[in-house]
């Protein structure tokens, strides 16, 4: 999660905007996707990532495979922001988020559920 921080700026370097941190298929969704597959225990949960044109969200149950959920109805024309979170294995959630945020917390902050949708830790 530390590295799709490092690769969300990256991205804004040379795009300059985070529309596909959470993308599937890019660097960050692919970061993403792999911590997701690390703390796959997270029904009835997810694991949301959620950037500047939509968000991604990682469904897994451990008898069932990993299932992204991607939608652009997460737009926020208020800014360049974007947010992600993973369940840890034992209790708690991994937060990163664009304004340099790191941190564990004992529930999932963000809310994937809202739109534009929750971009902060």
């Amino acid at each position: 999660m530390s590295q799709l921080r490092s690769q969300a700026e990256i991205q804004f370097l040379e795009d300059g905007n985070y529309n596909h941190v959470c993308d599937t298929g890019t660097q960050g969704g692919n970061l993403f996707e792999e911590a997701s597959l690390i703390s796959k225990n997270v029904s009835p949960l997810a694991n949301p990532c959620m950037d500047e044109n939509g968000r991604v969200v990682i469904y897994g149950e451990s008898s069932t495979p990993l299932t992204p959920s991607t939608t652009s109805s997460g737009i926020d024309a208020n800014g360049n922001i974007w947010a992600a979170a993973a369940k840890l294995n034992g209790d708690g959630w991994f937060c990163v988020d664009s304004s340099g945020t790191t941190k564990i917390t004992s529930s999932r902050t963000i809310n994937h559920n809202i739109t534009p949708g929750d971009k902060t830790c």
